[in-house]
């Protein structure tokens, strides 16, 4: 017997699996939350939403190439939504692949030039990569999207003492 038999029932539907584990993963139980998500997958392949809530758990327990990997099914699936990319993005940067990461946040904000978490994280990456200066550039858009952000401030502000030299 399967660990969602054993907490679930022997339920087949794929929208009750999902809700399980997004249900789960609110209470922390990631897990349980994965094994919820992959009984949603078995009875609907195609659903990026649990590809990408499934990513999030993964990503959550540290399993960041399996995650990286549920990310990319969701944007198989649905290659306009700039939150699967976002994710995709910021599992790229935890695992310090860079130049990956930046890619894929400026597929982001092709998508949504609005986006203030991805022109933020742009500039963290940016600032890992030592080019300051467009870390700045990506602080200060992020600034006019989100006026008073102290975080966002901090980040500006160690961008320009490291451009400084300091």
């Amino acid at each position: 017997m399967s660990i969602i038999d054993q907490i679930f029932g022997k339920k087949k539907d794929g929208r009750y699996w999902r809700d399980q584990g997004v249900d789960l993963a609110g209470q922390k139980k990631y897990r349980e939350a994965v094994e919820a998500y992959k009984a949603s997958l078995e009875i609907e392949p195609d659903n990026a939403n649990a590809f990408f809530n499934m990513g999030n758990s993964l990503r959550e327990l540290g399993r960041l190439p399996e995650a990286l990997s549920s990310f990319e099914k969701a944007i198989t699936i649905d290659s306009e939504n700039p939150e699967f990319w976002n994710n995709k993005a910021t599992c790229l940067f935890e695992m310090k692949r860079y130049d990956e990461a930046l890619q894929a946040f400026d597929t982001v904000l092709s998508i949504k030039p609005e986006h203030v978490f991805a022109l933020n994280n742009k500039g963290t990456v940016l600032c890992k990569m030592g080019r300051f200066a467009e870390a700045v550039k990506c602080y200060n858009k992020s600034l006019q999207l989100s006026p008073g952000d102290k975080r966002i401030i901090a980040f500006r502000y160690k961008a320009n003492m490291k451009m400084k030299g300091d």
